[in-house]
């Protein structure tokens, strides 16, 4: 048996723009939470915890030992600047535009305003 996919038109999180790359890229990088597709379930990826007193504010830690495929730690400043980079107008990433429903969007795509902090 073999098993074949197109290739996908970038690597970068928030740039490809077809299901390869989200193939490819789910492959390649643990998000912050993972979802069990048979229970529809939450389960922690990086993150060890996430609360939140209002729905809007989130306090998230990262689980200690996770790295990058070159060895170099897993952050939080890894998750801002990566957030950051990726709602930049200056950046061009083509999937941006899913930053615009939150509230300071407008600001950090700008460059006028930082949208997170780690």
């Amino acid at each position: 048996m073999s098993v074949a996919i197109l290739e996908p038109s970038s690597l970068m999180p928030a740039n490809y723009s077809e299901v390869y790359g989200s193939q490819v890229v789910t492959s390649l990088f643990t998000p912050l939470v993972t979802f069990d597709p048979g229970t529809n379930e939450t389960r922690l990826g990086v993150a060890s915890e996430i609360n939140s007193g209002d729905s809007q504010h989130w306090d998230v830690r990262i689980a200690p030992g996770w790295t990058f495929h070159n060895g170099e730690p897993v952050t939080a400043s890894s998750f801002v600047d990566a957030w950051n980079f990726n709602a930049s107008r200056d950046a061009a990433q083509l999937n941006s535009y899913v930053f615009g429903n939150i509230q300071g969007y407008d600001e950090v795509s700008s460059g006028s305003a930082t949208a997170m902090s780690g």
